[in-house]
């Protein structure tokens, strides 16, 4: 029943500091994070997301034709730095489908309503999130940050690091595991197996 506070003073928590690694530790754990009102909505949800340790790029509203959006997002699909997007409620199931299309799936977090009554943090996969949005009227604007896919991540994570990742948090087999990484890494299977087979059987 206790709160606790994470201050900085160096600005707002998880954004060029260590909080972010703080404030994922305590999402996996199944804790509420709740943010308090900054200066913008993007320092706020940044600061509860626990996605990001520094540098992002901030696109604001993406235009709202189709074609112009996904064709921005296409110019980003290599970026190995996350992508954070304000949108408005009649247009989340528009952004959420042409991301996973042109992005394909990655991980999302959905800040909803930030610091007001109906405030809403959902965190998922793309398609995790668009079946959401499609499944209710939404309401409220949204910042939304997209992480980079796996392989644009790859040259600055070993693969020991990702293979724990999956066996931690994904929920999927070994097998399972193996298969995706090697799609997501342009590796083979049997490349990956050994490593991740000792891996799994020295789980706790």
């Amino acid at each position: 029943g206790e709160n606790i506070a994470l201050i900085s003073d160096a600005g707002t928590p998880g954004i060029s500091d260590p909080g972010a690694i703080l404030v994922r530790l305590v999402r996996q754990a199944g804790i509420a994070v709740v943010p308090i009102p900054g200066p913008s909505a993007l320092t706020t949800a940044l600061s509860v997301a626990g996605l990001t340790e520094g540098t992002f790029i901030f696109l604001g509203f993406l235009p709202s034709q189709k074609g112009q959006r996904q064709k921005l997002l296409a110019s980003l699909a290599d970026s190995e730095h996350p992508l954070v997007v304000y949108e408005s409620p009649n247009r989340m199931e528009g952004l959420l489908a042409d991301a996973l299309a042109v992005l394909g799936e990655r991980r999302a977090f959905w800040a909803r309503e930030l610091t007001k009554s109906y405030e809403e943090l959902q965190e998922g996969t793309l398609s995790e999130l668009l079946a959401l949005a499609g499944s209710r009227r939404n309401k409220g604007e949204s910042v939304v940050i997209i992480c980079p896919g796996i392989k644009n991540q790859a040259e600055g994570d070993n693969l020991e690091e990702l293979l724990l990742w999956y066996r931690d948090h994904s929920g999927l087999s070994l097998k399972d595991a193996c298969r995706k990484l090697a799609s997501d890494l342009g590796l083979s299977r049997s490349q990956i197996y050994q490593q991740a087979l000792e891996l799994w059987q020295h789980k706790d």
